[in-house]
């Protein structure tokens, strides 16, 4: 690729789904993708990739993604014998004052089994020296030192705040992250009016950062990671774990909204909770070494033993992320996530098997000098990417490769 950019402003968007774009609610973004090359993304089946576009390799390598099993577990103690109402309580308390402690409505009794592995509360307060390693792996950030930025924008507020400083300029890469759409749709996706005012107002932040990046010579890339399925169904697992007739103590599990992982411990709860998940309806079955289907290539149980994905439109509901009390705190506190108050569950999810075209990313390179090298890419090969662009080189370690290369002169652009 002999065209190189001298500088690079990104806009992560978590959510930014590529079926909801049009020319009467997103004009910007429609006119930008019919304009400049843009490329479909197959995912993970994660509902946190930036672990793995950061540094492209995958969560088997970096090592973000929810939990692993902790087999070295010490004796619970007070704390394991009090009710986990009361236990996950307090731990809501403690995750209020403290934003670095994590899954507080994950009863004590079964958290002292895991060791936590997530991004969450990390990205609110990161910037690119904190993204350095993601795990053991240099990201980005660690790979173009000071001449990188990262800036994180909790809500579409922030980032139209943001919108008026960013890009400055000054750095080779600047990487602003987003996740207002995201959760917004969350707790909206159910509500077609809001959405569409909450898309307007994005593309409107969007359409700012271009004409800021055309003011000051940088290029603009706009990426979104996934994009969300409205939930239609809930499935409660808690329930039916319960009525299987197995006790807990035979095994482990970590239950998510889009997915369950389970460890065994004895032959008859492999047998008999295996049965039970490839019964349900709506839910897929994978073991660890099936992941390798997905680029998740781990080599043993560590992550999960055996694995249940809802089909998008479906979630578990009670999981490890619902609370009364972590419901009430969020309604009150975040306007976005007022809905929570009266009903707990999501009105929209990602996370799910990548074989849904709810779980495609889209990324757009507004730079007529560029064309994709095919039609989608993978999360992995983001990081390369941006390097390539930047006329840096790809560390060996990087699992992916560059999706574009420079235009021939006189060739079309291809529609997304």
């Amino acid at each position: 690729m002999a065209a190189v950019i001298d500088r690079l402003f990104v806009c992560l968007v978590h959510g930014l789904d590529w079926r909801l774009i049009d020319a009467g609610v997103t004009p910007f973004v429609h006119g930008l993708q019919r304009t400049y090359p843009a490329l479909r993304i197959r995912t993970q089946p994660l509902t946190d990739h930036l672990g793995t576009l950061l540094t492209g390799v995958g969560p088997h390598e970096h090592g973000m993604w929810q939990v692993t099993l902790n087999r070295a577990v010490t004796p619970s103690g007070i704390l394991g014998r009090l009710p986990d109402g009361l236990v996950t309580t307090v731990q809501c308390l403690r995750q209020a004052l403290r934003k670095d402690y994590d899954l507080p409505a994950v009863p004590f009794r079964r958290r002292r089994h895991f060791n936590l592995h997530r991004l969450k509360y990390v990205k609110e307060q990161a910037d690119g020296d904190d993204l350095g390693h993601i795990g053991p792996v240099p990201s980005l950030f660690a790979l173009l030192g000071d001449r990188s930025r990262y800036t994180f924008a909790y809500s579409d507020r922030e980032m139209h705040q943001l919108g008026k400083t960013l890009p400055t300029g000054d750095r080779a890469l600047e990487v602003l992250e987003t996740y207002g759409l995201d959760i917004y749709q969350h707790w909206h996706l159910d509500q077609p009016e809001k959405m569409r005012r909450a898309l307007m107002a994005m593309d409107r932040c969007l359409r700012e950062a271009h004409e800021r990046c055309q003011t000051l010579g940088l290029t603009f890339l706009l990426i979104s990671d996934h994009g969300q399925e409205q939930v239609r169904h809930r499935i409660d697992l808690r329930r039916l774990l319960r009525d299987s007739g197995v006790p807990e103590r035979e095994y482990d599990y970590y239950l998510e909204v889009p997915a369950a992982r389970f460890w065994f411990r004895t032959e008859r709860a492999r047998r008999t909770i295996s049965e039970l998940l490839r019964t349900l309806a709506h839910v897929s079955v994978r073991t660890w070494q099936e992941l390798r289907a997905y680029d998740m290539c781990f080599e043993d149980d560590r992550f999960g033993e055996l694995f249940a994905f809802t089909d998008p439109g479906h979630i578990f509901y009670p999981h490890d992320f619902s609370h009364p009390v972590g419901n009430v705190f969020m309604a009150l506190t975040q306007s976005m996530m007022r809905p929570r108050l009266l009903d707990g569950a999501a009105r929209g999810y990602h996370g799910h098997l990548p074989d849904h075209v709810a779980e495609d990313g889209l990324l757009i390179l507004a730079d007529r000098r560029f064309q994709a090298t095919s039609p989608g890419m993978k999360l992995t090969d983001f990081a390369p990417t941006v390097l390539a662009l930047l006329g840096e080189p790809q560390p060996p370690y990087m699992r992916g490769r560059p999706a574009f290369s420079e235009r021939p002169r006189g060739a079309p652009i291809p529609a997304a």
